[in-house]
């Protein structure tokens, strides 16, 4: 087996004149077989700018390259190649390939049609095609409560709400109630009464999802959602953010060499991917929603590009070909919710199925039942792409005596890179009835229509918007309202708004209003908003507000208006709120001239976690408790953007985490104590909703420690990484680079070994304690 060379090459070019008459032939592609060397070497092949990583043999005859025959399926050749004898082919000999020789690289070059190269399915590597994360959770419970109490003359009003969440791995129980207590001349009134009592456990692998106790079914389609208490069972795929559940944008092509995709979206460049050459599929690209335009830039190896615009019409509502989602609830009627009248009956079902027909087509179906009573319906979600999308919906209901009745819903979405319209319409006919009607006696036909229309006007001059409602009933009722608005910020910080509303029904009113907004510093406005409306009122707002942001601090607002032309005070309020790491305490006033209602409250969270009791902000669907071992002030951070300080016991929240996102906390070690070093400075974690979850950092304290470095003399040789052993055979440390260890001063006196591969290297004793400094210790064999 020889290797070709470019001397060896020249050297018999020019030392064998039996040859020279065709150097001409063979330079630069092959020598011809002679009989001083073997006609057997070693390639490396090329196609079409791919390099094939190991060497292949080849056999030169008559100066004419063969391969063998087990090389055709990965070159992509035809099978109907002719095969010589001995189990070899010609490539020059196959039709529309071309082949080279670069005698430099020792490189075959061959290069086939596009088409003869298999298609690839290419996936960007974003965070939606990240693998299926864990759950981060540690089990316990918390209790958010919101305060709220007032006094004004001879009554009195205190209101509390409570919600109680217990959760672990495999979902979370939750209920909630709220208490009433008011006092008016004497007379005091009291109500404690429960909202809600659910039990909601969670299959992520499946993306499903069971409740059991109170409910509420499925709305969508145009459908009205009820209150029920019974059992749920559905599909979320909230549950699982690894799957891309709406039809994406795909992109086709076909590349002649190795080359590059840079994705640009309206200008911007959102994502990169490489493709191999030939024919290629991209099927996943779920980083982009609504309409616009993509430009996609191909940059082959040899830097020439390519740039192609595809417009784009991507739903996210939508399902992929292939999904489906449902929605089955079935239980007793809730009525009277959230009132002394609360009550369960009449039991009923209410079921809604969805399934992704195609790129284009979702299809809906749902379905409700209850004693004499049925309801059917369906439709579909239809995107036609750049000419917008329709959802089309249709029910049948019968009720009662054979009552029968129909609704039909339509809508038409359309979005454009700076306008976007919307219309729909919905139309129900007499007798139709549905779940949330079940106790009517009779059901009003209904018609409605609502268009509207949004502007991004050029050069960033204003948004311009146009709505109009117009809706009428069966006894010949009708109101018709128009509206027109139009806002703008100028250099960034003012802005301005100015609205136009008129009702065309018997009132046949006109309502102007506008407002200016100015900023002052970077945390606090002020505005000023003046209405006026037919019959000559007119009112002027005044308003200053300032927020502290996430940050710990005090937030605080005033507004007062001023009524027909400044002769009437109007309405005042103020408020205030003081944020602080353990609640929320709020505070203010209002009413109408100088008589004011003043008022307290208060919001939090109660956390039990890990065997303690913490007090904390009001926590939301998610949060992190961080611990940073004891140690009080240190900056924590949640996904780069600071969050705040630990406590004076060392225990920080993040209230406002992400259900099911991979995210991460850090702390800044530099304000640690001299004699604390972090073991870890960032964790990252994977945390369900209704949920929490403990991230620790632990510091060592070297206050605590004793280095040493242990010296075992030349006999013994000594490597980082080995294990010290203490008198009971517990590994507590291992030795460090440099022959470094630490161990607690509390070791002073004890004995141990230093061990490889489960033999005993050599032992030493701490006989001395030093708090400073590194202690040299003689460790013997």
């Amino acid at each position: 087996m020889v290797m070709l060379n470019q001397k060896k090459l020249a050297f018999l070019l020019f030392s064998c004149p039996i040859y020279a008459s065709h150097a001409a032939t063979y330079i630069n592609t092959i020598e011809p077989e002679t009989t001083q060397s073997s006609n057997r070497y070693l390639l490396t092949l090329v196609e079409n700018g791919h390099v094939f990583p190991a060497p292949y043999q080849a056999t030169v005859k008559n100066g004419k390259i063969y391969l063998p025959e087990n090389l055709l399926a990965m070159l992509h050749l035809p099978a109907t190649v002719k095969i010589g004898r001995g189990g070899f082919f010609n490539p020059a000999e196959i039709p529309h390939l071309q082949e080279k020789y670069d005698a430099d690289k020792n490189e075959l070059l061959i290069t086939i049609p596009a088409d003869w190269l298999p298609d690839q399915k290419v996936t960007i590597p974003d965070r939606w095609t990240s693998a299926f994360y864990n759950d981060d959770v540690t089990p316990g419970a918390l209790l958010n409560y919101n305060i709220y109490a007032e006094k004004y003359a001879h009554s009195a009003y205190l209101s509390g709400w409570l919600d109680g969440i217990y959760y672990n791995h495999f979902g979370y129980l939750d209920l909630s109630g709220d208490y009433t207590y008011l006092r008016n001349q004497g007379e005091v009134f009291t109500q404690a009464q429960r909202l809600n009592t659910t039990l909601v456990i969670n299959n992520r692998r499946k993306a499903d999802k069971l409740l059991l106790g109170d409910i509420t079914t499925d709305n969508s389609g145009g459908f009205s959602g009820v209150y029920m208490g019974g059992i749920q069972f559905r599909r979320d795929f909230s549950l699982r953010p690894d799957i891309v559940t709406y039809p994406t944008l795909k992109l086709s092509g076909t590349a002649a060499l190795p080359s590059t995709l840079d994705f640009y979206v309206n200008g911007s460049k959102t994502d990169q991917t490489k493709v191999s050459p030939g024919p290629y599929v991209i099927n996943n690209i779920p980083f982009i929603n609504g309409d616009g335009t993509m430009t996609v830039v191909t940059t082959d190896q040899n830097g020439r590009q390519v740039a192609s615009t595809i417009p784009y019409n991507v739903q996210q509502d939508m399902l992929k070909p292939g999904l489906s989602d449902f929605n089955m609830s079935l239980g007793l009627l809730r009525y009277n919710y959230g009132t002394p009248d609360n009550e369960y009956k009449n039991a009923a079902a209410s079921g809604t199925w969805r399934y992704g027909l195609s790129d284009a087509v979702t299809t809906l179906s749902h379905a409700e039942a209850a004693r004499r009573m049925a309801l059917l319906g369906g439709g579909i979600q239809y995107n036609t792409g750049r000419w917008g999308r329709f959802d089309i919906m249709a029910s049948g209901s019968e009720a009662r005596e054979a009552e029968k009745g129909a609704s039909g819903y339509i809508s038409y979405t359309q979005s454009f890179r700076r306008a976007s319209i919307t219309f729909s319409h919905v139309q129900s006919s007499n007798h139709y009835l549905d779940l949330s009607d079940y106790d009517a006696f009779y059901s009003d036909p209904i018609s409605s229509d609502q268009i509207f229309y949004s502007q991004t006007l050029p050069d960033a001059v204003g948004t311009l918007g146009v709505g109009l409602m117009h809706f009428h009933s069966e006894d010949g009722g009708s109101d018709t309202l128009a509206n027109l608005s139009y806002s703008t910020v100028y250099d960034r910080l003012l802005t301005f708004t100015l609205s136009y509303s008129r009702d065309f029904s018997q009132t046949n009113s006109n309502d102007v209003m506008f407002g200016i907004t100015l900023p002052f510093g970077g945390k606090t406005t002020v505005g000023v908003q003046e209405q006026t409306s037919s019959g000559d009122e007119s009112s002027t707002l005044l308003n200053i507000s300032h927020q502290s942001g996430s940050d710990l601090g005090l937030d605080w607002s005033a507004n007062t208006s001023l009524e027909n032309d400044y002769l009437y005070p109007g309405y005042t309020d103020f408020s205030a709120n003081w944020k602080t790491a353990h609640a929320t305490y709020s505070g203010g006033a209002y009413g109408y001239g100088r008589s004011f209602t003043p008022w307290l409250g208060v919001q939090g969270s109660m956390v039990y976690m890990d065997k303690s009791l913490f007090f904390s902000r009001e926590l939301g669907d998610a949060f992190i408790k961080v611990d940073t071992d004891g140690v009080g002030g240190v900056p924590y951070y949640y996904n780069g953007t600071l969050e705040g300080k630990t406590s004076s016991n060392g225990v920080g929240f993040v209230s406002d985490v992400v259900p099911y996102e991979k995210d991460d906390v850090a702390i800044d070690p530099t304000h640690l104590p001299a004699n604390e070093v972090a073991t870890g400075v960032k964790h990252g974690f994977f945390v369900p909703e209704e949920a929490g979850y403990e991230v620790r950092f632990r510091f060592n304290n070297l206050s605590e420690q004793q280095l040493i470095r242990v010296d075992a003399g030349k006999s013994v040789s000594l490597f980082a990484g080995e294990p010290i052993v203490d008198s009971k055979g517990r590994v507590i440390t291992h030795l460090a680079y440099g022959n470094m260890a630490a161990l607690s001063n509390n070791a002073i006196n004890q004995r141990y070994t230093l061990k490889n591969n489960g033999k005993t290297l050599c032992s030493f004793t701490l006989s001395t304690k030093h708090d400073t400094g590194i202690e040299p210790v003689l460790c013997k064999n």
